[in-house]
């Protein structure tokens, strides 16, 4: 034995009603300049800590969002604990953090009211913690299915907008795909969920954002109307399907 400190502790309290108002209290107070303890229920069933419908995922956090920030923001909505990660070497933040909840009813209104609120800037994303077996694998490439030209692949950063490190098209007339590799994984989802949320379309063999698609459209066309724009649309553009790479077989 060393005698030193554990660094944690354990605190009795007479009724549930004086734990939930330290814990609203003094959760994340500085006891020096620099250090905040953080307070949370000791729940001894495991079960229940490790419950995915009891946990949340929250993603896409502002750089300086560390866990006394994610407290302060979600402590009305009940959570028992809220943990951002760091590297402890270089104390940069992830930019992701973990709520915990009692009640999946929590857990439910929680999602719907804050998913896709804008926080300092950043959209964040709340889903249901998944454990890493469950947990989908990084990636880095993606398909463009649908593409009537060859995209040029020194065009390709300027087009998609975003850092590619490859882009791959065979003989469209055979196979109309186009595969990108992306330098990160990061950069290959946001691509991937701005592609299936907004809409991608080719328009003249350029693989481009619905919204992208037809500012281009009108400044091709400025005298068009409207209704002729919407017309010129329906013939211009071709929808195309954004989809990861899964296996080599995929489009052979």
């Amino acid at each position: 034995m060393t005698g030193e400190s554990l660094g944690y502790g354990y605190i009795n309290f007479h009724t549930k009603e004086d734990t939930y108002k330290a814990f609203l209290e003094k959760n994340y107070q500085k006891i020096d300049d620099v250090t905040r303890i953080r307070l949370s229920p000791a729940i001894r069933d495991t079960s229940v800590r490790n419950d995915p419908s009891l946990n949340l995922f929250v993603k896409n956090l502002p750089e300086k969002v560390g866990s006394y920030h994610l407290w302060k923001l979600f402590k009305s909505t009940g959570t028992i604990s809220c943990v951002a990660p760091f590297n402890k070497e270089t104390g940069k933040l992830y930019g992701y953090g973990f709520l915990a909840y009692l009640n999946t009813e929590t857990v439910e209104e929680v999602k719907q009211k804050y998913n896709g609120r804008k926080i300092k800037g950043n959209i964040i994303e709340i889903e249901n913690y998944k454990k890493q077996g469950e947990r989908e694998k990084p990636f880095t490439n993606i398909f463009i299915k649908g593409m009537k030209f060859k995209v040029p692949n020194e065009e390709a950063s300027k087009i998609i907008g975003l850092q590619v490190t490859s882009v791959y098209t065979p003989d469209v007339e055979k196979k109309n795909y186009t595969a990108v590799n992306f330098k990160t994984s990061e950069g290959a989802e946001e691509f991937m969920e701005k592609a299936n949320k907004e809409g991608l379309v080719d328009y003249n063999g350029k693989p481009l954002l619905m919204s992208e698609a037809k500012e281009a459209l009108k400044k091709d066309n400025p005298e068009a109307s409207a209704e002729e724009l919407e017309k010129l649309e329906e013939t211009e553009f071709s929808e195309l399907k954004v989809e990861r790479f899964t296996s080599r077989k995929q489009y052979l």
